[in-house]
């Protein structure tokens, strides 16, 4: 158990580093040496598919493209059996832009469409979310001021009582004393 889960940190870290040096790297030399960690992490965790999608953008940020679109289908074929719709998107992006640099524009169309629908599916998703949010919060505030009105309903329900029970009391009171002066 303790062997996995040092293999499991062990790619899980050396894909962050090379994911890092995706989004801040343009020097070949740290990209070859990403592409090194990043293909490390494939052989500890194989057909993962964000570190498919690492390696992938690392192939095309060093000028492999055919490489770089091998990869990416990989990785969007695991997405698409794990159903996970950001990545989906993610990966028919890249798609597109690769296929659009190769010169073929259909398939880059092709997955630009796709991106955009599943694109359009994550705001959407998103927004339902919010909506969702937004009328549990609304319903929780609406039910607080509920049991806030009741509760002091209550209470000036009790002080009513304890009101009436006095003035009974003096009443009663009055009329013992106005009874025993005749």
């Amino acid at each position: 158990d303790t062997w996995e889960s040092f293999k499991s940190s062990f790619s899980n870290l050396a894909n962050d580093v090379a994911w890092h040096v995706v989004e801040k790297s343009a020097d070949k030399t740290t990209i070859q040496k990403a592409i090194v960690w990043s293909e490390a992490s494939l052989k500890i965790s194989k057909n993962v598919h964000y570190y498919l999608d690492t390696l992938a953008q690392l192939y095309y940020k060093n000028g492999e493209k055919a490489k770089a679109i091998a990869t990416e289908e990989k990785a969007l074929e695991l997405g698409k059996k794990l159903n996970v719709l950001d990545h989906k998107q993610k990966a028919n992006e890249l798609l597109s832009h690769l296929y659009e640099k190769k010169g073929n524009t259909a398939l880059a169309f092709q997955h630009y469409k796709k991106y955009s629908v599943q694109k359009d599916s994550l705001i959407n998703e998103e927004n339902t979310k919010k909506l969702a949010d937004a009328q549990w919060n609304y319903a929780f505030q609406k039910q607080q001021v509920e049991n806030q009105n009741a509760i002091k309903k209550a209470t000036t329900q009790k002080w009513l009582i304890v009101l009436i029970a006095f003035i009974i009391i003096i009443s009663l009171f009055s009329y013992y004393l106005w009874k025993s002066k005749k």
